[in-house]
């Protein structure tokens, strides 16, 4: 069942983009992680509408977002056979080499 500001935020995201996300997820608080389509950039949308920018600094665009409980997240990059691993300060903690990596989900 999706939040009952989901069609609001899908269409925020397709005025915002003009393109579908290549992912998005969101977090306990409420927050909309969005991946953009385009580049690679992570866009943070708030409960209170306010946004933040996350430009990941890597070759591709990254093709899966996956939130952890504990505040890190990650990106699954195929051109790269990586994921991204990032701690809550959107700072890179480790890249972990995968084969061609694709969504990803956290458990636990």
């Amino acid at each position: 069942m999706l939040p009952w500001c989901a069609n609001l935020l899908l269409s925020l995201l397709l005025t915002s983009f003009s393109a579908v996300p290549r992912d998005l997820e969101v977090d306990p608080g409420g927050t909309l992680w969005v991946l953009s389509p385009r580049e690679p950039l992570l866009t943070r949308i708030h409960p209170d509408s306010s946004t933040d920018e996350v430009y990941l600094d890597m070759d591709g665009l990254p093709a899966g977002l996956a939130l952890s409980p504990g505040g890190m997240w990650a990106v699954s990059v195929p051109s790269l056979d990586r994921v991204m691993v990032y701690d809550s300060d959107d700072f890179l903690l480790e890249e972990i080499p995968a084969d061609n990596p694709g969504d990803m989900v956290v458990m636990g």
